[in-house]
């Protein structure tokens, strides 16, 4: 058993949003510092110290580079990449978290192109969070290959708003990565602000965040 005390709970927990961007939540891997206590009734228990926020941080960047070094090793990271963009587009998938605040941003603009027939876009819809985001990426990446055969798309745009870097990490995960690599289509994404790169990003055709 580990417990945080009143006296320490604001400032690990302000040490770690302020150091990694994210509150401190489950499914994070964490570096602390602890001290030990045995009690002949309640046993070995853990009193919470402090904490390493650039622990976090590393090992969500190393979570990157092991996914890069496997697909450069299957040999298509860079894959997406050969396929030419082209000069102009008129039919375009978007995959987004449904309802999302970047989905809202996003066709204002593209709304506007469809209105006077420049642009048709067609909206495929993943969770993007979540223990879940992995298949659901997956699942769509692959159906909107599958339409593209008969809808003959220019290009793939995967869209969803900034957040924590907690929030952002189920973005980087070999499956959704490797379906970009192959996909029949140049992959455009725009995933967070410019500071947020995450393994879908660096392997699309243009990393447009």
């Amino acid at each position: 058993k580990a417990m945080i005390w009143a006296n320490k709970k604001d400032f690990i927990l302000n040490k770690f949003l302020t150091g990694t961007g994210t509150p401190l939540q489950k499914d994070i891997d964490v570096l602390i510092r602890v001290t030990a206590k045995n009690s002949p009734v309640h046993g070995i228990s853990l009193d919470i110290i402090d904490i390493e926020p650039s622990f976090t941080v590393g090992k969500l960047q190393l979570k990157i580079q092991e996914i890069e070094n496997a697909l450069l090793a299957k040999g298509v990271f860079d894959k997406n990449k050969s396929f030419q963009v082209p000069e102009y587009f008129t039919n375009v998938a978007v995959l987004t978290p449904k309802g999302s605040a970047g989905e809202g941003d996003f066709k204002k603009e593209a709304d506007l192109l469809e209105e006077v027939s420049l642009c048709k876009f067609t909206y495929f819809f993943a969770t993007m969070q979540g223990l879940q985001a992995e298949d659901s990426i997956s699942k769509q990446i692959a159906e909107i290959n599958r339409a593209h055969a008969e809808q003959n798309f220019d290009a793939l745009i995967i869209i969803r708003g900034g957040g924590a870097i907690a929030d952002l990490s189920w973005l980087n995960n070999f499956k959704s990565a490797n379906y970009i690599c192959h996909s029949k289509l140049p992959v455009f994404c725009g995933l967070g602000h410019d500071r947020d790169i995450s393994i879908l990003c660096k392997v699309a055709n243009l990393n447009l965040g």
